[in-house]
């Protein structure tokens, strides 16, 4: 390099001089940078959200400090991530004991307080039921309640002017012949003077005089219309006895339709044979008098008509001018089938 006079200066070797100056200190203030970064790697980590310390060291990846943790007490080891990389940031477990889950117990016990009894029952809150009872709403077993009183199993507590659901109840009755199923004339004598039930009870459709078998009684006339309508096509089965031998083109007609005076022929049919006079058949209809005046139409007489089924509930076992209760499975498939349940 030419030696070069400085501004301000006789002296030639000032330049060069300054150079050399320069040259021995860039590696100390290189070294001491360096020596100052590493220190700050080291004690200063900055946290991050995936549990690496991120620093400015120049060595690995950027972002990542791949020192050694083990000599650095209290880093989180990268090459050891709990979880897996890409885990929840891991928590310090606390030693704050979390209380015991209490055990389920079943408080329905009697005597009970009348106020916890409206509230198991969906009533009211235990409050509200001190209200109801204070306002001379509440009666056990038509006795105005008071605060504090018990009731039993066996007691019938009302509340006025408060919404209960009803209890429906639904009855398999066998009909016998000689009985009329709904508004008996003059001597004649109805189902409901001719049993007695708990409940107040009427039955579904109806079975005429010299018919018998099976006719469901009940107080929930939601399914009178559900199960009479024909274009529901609820199935109803019989046992139909004719005076003679019926032949195959009777059978036919049976089973396709027969023109008995409406303005449309009658449904379908299914038809079985179980002697030359005798056969099952199921409608999804119920007019009036209908197996009756079909076999009419063909020509025959009825000698016996027997109702057996009505969708899911059958007649069985059941006595003569006897009722059996309609409970559990039967009675759910049967609800179900109606779409009340």
């Amino acid at each position: 390099m030419n030696n070069k006079q400085s501004r301000g200066s006789g002296k030639k070797s000032y330049g060069h001089q300054s150079l050399r100056a320069n040259a021995r200190r860039i590696p100390q203030i290189t070294k001491a940078n360096a020596t100052s970064m590493e220190r700050n790697n080291r004690t200063k980590p900055s946290s991050s959200r995936d549990g690496y310390n991120r620093t400015k060291s120049s060595s690995g990846p950027r972002g990542y400090n791949r020192a050694s943790p083990e000599s650095r007490p209290g880093i989180f080891n990268p090459a050891k991530p709990e979880g897996g990389i890409g885990s929840a940031r891991s928590k310090p477990k606390s030693n704050r004991k979390r209380k015991a889950a209490l055990p389920v117990v079943n408080n329905d016990t009697y005597p009970m307080r009348v106020n916890k009894y409206l509230a198991h029952r969906g009533i009211a809150t235990r409050t509200g039921a001190d209200e109801l009872i204070k306002s001379s709403k509440v009666l056990i077993n038509g006795i105005l309640a008071k605060l504090g009183d018990k009731v039993t199993e066996k007691d019938k507590v009302e509340v006025r002017g408060v919404h209960q659901k009803k209890n429906y109840i639904y009855l398999a009755y066998n009909k016998p012949r000689g009985i009329v199923s709904t508004n008996p004339q003059r001597d004649e004598k109805g189902i409901l003077e001719n049993i007695k039930t708990k409940t107040k009870v009427f039955p579904v459709g109806r079975l005429d005089k010299d018919s018998h078998g099976l006719i469901i009684l009940t107080n929930d006339g939601r399914i009178t219309d559900r199960l009479l309508n024909p274009a529901n096509e609820h199935e109803k089965e019989y046992i139909v006895e004719v005076d003679r031998k019926f032949t195959p083109a009777f059978q036919k007609h049976m089973e396709e339709g027969v023109d008995i005076g409406d303005p449309e022929p009658t449904k379908p049919a299914q038809f079985k044979k179980l002697k030359e006079d005798r056969f099952k058949i199921i409608l999804k209809e119920g007019r009036n008098r209908q197996i009756r005046r079909m076999t009419e139409k063909l020509g025959y007489t009825v000698r016996d008509l027997q109702r057996v089924r009505v969708q899911n509930i059958e007649l069985g076992k059941i006595p003569q001018n006897s009722y059996v209760e309609i409970t559990g499975e039967d009675r759910t498939q049967f609800l179900k089938s109606l779409n009340l349940e």
